[in-house]
């Protein structure tokens, strides 16, 4: 069975158990004759829906045929980790959004076969439902969940804070960005880097990196001459501006591949987040990853490519989220009432 895990991308189904009962532990989730609604995914991915049944809830996971694989395959593996787990009997596996079961969740989180949230989706919630949104309110998608539906059907969303005392799964952004760039063969100590951005995830990235022995520089945006300079001779680039458009290109871009190559003839680019035409990219011969576009509002790499922790800590998070505002709709507090229970007591950030 230890091999059946490890060629599913579990390398060691007894750790992430230990950080499951450890999140829950640490976030005090008790989501006893709560149902939650979540979905199923494959590799390290599988952990939601164990997660919640861990904590005591009746859990319905949807999955489908996808890019991360056969709906068929993720069901078998969410079944057998489960199983591993001691929650077989608190999970089930579905393929379709069904009225009947929707209706019955009192948790619905807003990850990957679960979206988008729409209208129709949320005429099938009940009236008592909450939606944790797993990741910071910054992070906010347009599509991902109809947040005026939400409102007009009176079901609370809050945030999740990553950098909640003792989670801090913002963090480990730092080190995905050293991997991104140790898949370009640039090895962080000794080499000189331009961060370009605004958010959050610039600024982490910077600390890692010169923690890391870098030479690194962070700018807003390589608009301006004065922020160009820092690109004289660097060995990459990080786009790491999540909401922006088109950063690197020909057309409305802060700068092109031929003005990054005159700049510095041995640059690489790195995906972190943000729009970059790799098209251009590959026309001047400019290396970079991952090797797709990713539009705005993406990431090249996604937090579980380092390993179970970051996963299973804000999904955990995020329950914690979802299991106060349901404990207070059933109590019959209002929204409102329910958000600041959920703002006081976990790792809630207000969304709308």
């Amino acid at each position: 069975m230890i091999d059946y895990f490890m060629q599913r991308g579990i390398k060691n189904p007894y750790r992430v158990k230990k950080l499951i009962e450890d999140a829950i532990k640490f976030n005090k989730i008790n989501l006893t004759d709560l149902v939650v609604f979540t979905e199923a995914a494959s590799k390290n991915y599988v952990v939601t829906p164990i997660i919640a049944a861990m904590a005591g809830a009746k859990v319905y996971a949807i999955t489908s045929d996808s890019q991360y694989g056969k709906a068929k395959d993720i069901e078998e593996f969410t079944y057998n980790f489960s199983e591993f787990c001691d929650v077989r009997d608190k999970i089930e596996v579905i393929f379709e959004k069904k009225k009947e079961i929707i209706r019955q969740a009192n948790i619905i989180t807003n990850l990957g076969f679960v979206r988008p949230i729409d209208k129709n989706f949320i005429d099938m919630m009940n009236e008592k439902s909450v939606i944790p949104y797993m990741c910071e309110a910054w992070e906010y998608r347009h599509g991902d969940i109809d947040l005026e539906a939400c409102k007009y059907k009176n079901i609370p969303v809050l945030a999740t804070n990553e950098d909640y005392s003792g989670l801090e799964v913002f963090d480990f952004c730092g080190n995905l960005c050293i991997k991104m760039l140790f898949e370009l063969e640039i090895e962080v100590y000794k080499s000189k880097i331009v961060v370009v951005g605004k958010d959050k995830f610039a600024r982490v990235i910077e600390k890692y990196l010169k923690a890391m022995g870098s030479e690194v520089y962070m700018v807003e945006n390589l608009t301006s001459e004065t922020n160009r300079r820092f690109l004289d001779n660097i060995d990459a680039l990080v786009v790491a501006d999540y909401s922006k458009d088109s950063i690197i290109g020909t057309i409305n871009s802060q700068i092109s591949p031929k003005e990054l190559i005159d700049l510095s003839r041995k640059i690489s680019v790195i995906q972190f987040a943000g729009d970059v035409d790799i098209d251009e990219l590959h026309k001047y011969d400019i290396p970079y990853f991952p090797q797709r576009r990713l539009g705005k509002d993406r990431m090249g790499m996604t937090l579980a490519n380092l390993g179970p922790r970051p996963v299973i800590d804000l999904h955990c998070a995020g329950l914690k989220v979802g299991e106060e505002m349901a404990r207070s709709r059933l109590r019959g507090k209002s929204v409102d009432e329910a958000k600041t229970i959920a703002l006081k007591n976990s790792p809630a950030q207000m969304l709308n």
